[in-house]
């Protein structure tokens, strides 16, 4: 199949690392991977665009290229990967209506209450044109499908957990070890990763909760080294609480790339990150499929990425006392750590392996293209 693809939130190219790119660039690798042709049709964002004059002006322009580019590339389907009301799909519905070919979102979702404020009306109305337009929504979060359920059909629905590509991100013990010498670990020593963006609010939030837990058993003779994958704004007032509280156990390694967060993972034991209102958790899947045990709270998407007590662990929401007990245990007891860490690469192997996604999807396309073919 030839597949027009558009992401409205963060194009697969965009130079900040996230979640939502993350998705991005793996169900285009993915899709590529089965044999299919996937083209970019537009690079444009649209996070409330109704409030900035400037990218409507970009919105006609993008709105005719991606015409042209379309009509030219001749794909069978438009493929939009997260439309929402804070960041509509403005093009896909135009596009794949003009060119008269299917028209699919993955991750899609409908939040009723915000047609209610006039700040994220026009977003919301720009959301739910999309979602009625397409043949079919694949909802990677349990939480969107019941809003979803009573927007569409049932039949023009789909739950397809996020998956990734597991090899990507499997251990390397070499690079670990690497890791570990070029930064002064000694290898008896537990290393605890976390990752994040490091940006003022829930983020760096989290990644403070991390550093305060580990300051906090320090104190009481249980040690382990950090590792800190990420970059922004937040990050020097997290050096310096790290500094007072770990001793010199905290490294923090900057922005790192796909490759290198693999090393890092490698060179680890755990993965302790909060995920404080964490949609979907992409970053615990990458760690389980490293074989490290992950440590969150239980809030957002973390338990459709961990299974509480089989691949990690999950303690309530902004309890502390109870993320640093399980984090105790942790580092403490390795036979816990491994027992976890294998489940967790099962886990992520046989039910979060985005081909099995890709594979389920193909199937509705392949649906949708026989039925709008037929006479």
């Amino acid at each position: 199949m030839k597949i027009a693809f558009y992401a409205p939130m963060k194009p697969p190219d965009h130079p900040v690392p996230s979640g939502d790119r993350t998705i991005a660039r793996g169900l285009i690798q993915a899709l590529i991977r089965r044999g299919h042709e996937v083209e970019v049709m537009s690079r444009l964002l649209t996070r409330y665009a109704w409030l900035r004059p400037v990218t409507f002006l970009k919105f006609c322009l993008e709105l005719h290229l991606s015409r042209r580019q379309a009509a030219r590339y001749r794909p069978d389907l438009w493929l939009t990967y997260h439309t929402y009301y804070k960041a509509p799909d403005l093009l896909g519905p135009a596009v794949s209506r003009r060119l008269g070919i299917p028209y699919f979102i993955v991750e899609g979702s409908h939040a009723p209450r915000r047609g209610k404020s006039l700040l994220t009306r026009p977003g919301f109305l720009y959301n739910r044109r999309a979602l009625l337009t397409a043949a079919h929504v694949f909802a990677n979060k349990k939480a969107d499908l019941p809003e979803l359920h009573g927007l569409l059909p049932d039949d023009r629905i789909s739950y397809i957990p996020p998956g990734i590509d597991t090899l990507a991100f499997r251990r390397m013990p070499e690079e670990g070890d690497h890791l570990r010498m070029t930064l002064g670990i000694p290898p008896s020593a537990v290393v605890v990763c976390t990752a994040a963006m490091l940006r003022p609010g829930r983020k760096a939030e989290g990644v403070r909760t991390v550093i305060d837990a580990l300051g906090n058993l320090r104190r009481h003779g249980i040690t382990a080294h950090l590792l800190v994958a990420g970059d922004g704004p937040g990050a020097p007032s997290l050096r310096r609480l790290a500094a007072a509280k770990m001793d010199g156990a905290a490294h923090f390694l900057g922005r790192l790339s796909h490759d290198q967060m693999a090393g890092a993972y490698s060179a680890s034991d755990l993965f302790a990150f909060p995920g404080i209102r964490e949609s979907l958790g992409m970053v615990y899947l990458e760690a389980q499929a490293a074989g490290l045990p992950v440590l969150a709270y239980r809030n957002g998407g973390v338990a459709e990425a961990v299974q509480d007590g089989i691949t990690g662990m999950i303690t309530h929401l902004y309890d502390e006392e109870a993320y640093t007990a399980a984090l105790e245990r942790l580092i403490r007891d390795e036979n816990f750590r491994a027992r976890l860490g294998k489940a967790a690469v099962r886990f992520v192997e046989e039910r979060r392996n985005i081909k099995e996604a890709v594979r389920a999807m193909e199937e509705v396309f392949s649906r949708r293209l026989e039925q709008r073919n037929q006479p």
